[in-house]
């Protein structure tokens, strides 16, 4: 297990959090809206944010589904997400927690999938 599969378990992690506030509080999703249109209009607009700005235009459970996707485009999201400014993780303590959580999943994930694979049947 790498620092590079931890890192982006950290980020599937915190967008987790993430969702779970949006979820108490949808007007996050404007502001999210509001934070990009900030940035457009100064030039500072990333690749990723105008990713956002097209996911943050769907409706609130297609903005969830993106938010958590495994898969490269949610990876990307994840890396440009403005929720993680707007709420972010700034305790050490807490970043670090987020850390060695990522870390427990994908070794509970890796020690089940090669348990999976010395269980299947052999064929005779």
């Amino acid at each position: 297990m790498n620092s590079h599969a931890i890192a982006e378990r950290a980020g599937l992690i915190r967008h987790r959090n993430y969702v779970a506030q949006i979820k108490k509080d949808p007007e996050l999703i404007k502001q999210a809206r509001e934070m990009i249109e900030r940035a457009e209009k100064s030039d500072a607009e990333t690749v990723g944010l105008r990713l956002w700005r097209l996911v943050l235009n769907e409706p609130v459970q297609s903005i969830i589904d993106y938010m958590l996707n495994e898969g490269e485009v949610g990876q990307l999201l994840r890396s440009n997400s403005p929720f993680s400014i707007l709420i972010g993780q700034t305790d050490t303590e807490q970043r670090r927690n987020t850390w060695q959580i990522a870390a427990q999943e994908l070794s509970i994930e890796r020690t089940s999938s090669a348990l999976h694979v010395q269980l299947q049947p052999t064929s005779t």
